[in-house]
């Protein structure tokens, strides 16, 4: 599968507790893509 060609609405840079968190409370809506 290739990606080249997926957006995402927000991209979390770093991985730590706190992009964890934010990244799991956007990801709430199912119409947002969030990559982590």
């Amino acid at each position: 599968m290739s990606n080249k060609n997926k957006s995402y609405d927000y991209v979390i840079i770093g991985g730590g507790s706190a992009g964890s968190v934010l990244g799991n409370r956007l990801s709430e809506d199912k119409d947002k893509e969030v990559l982590v």
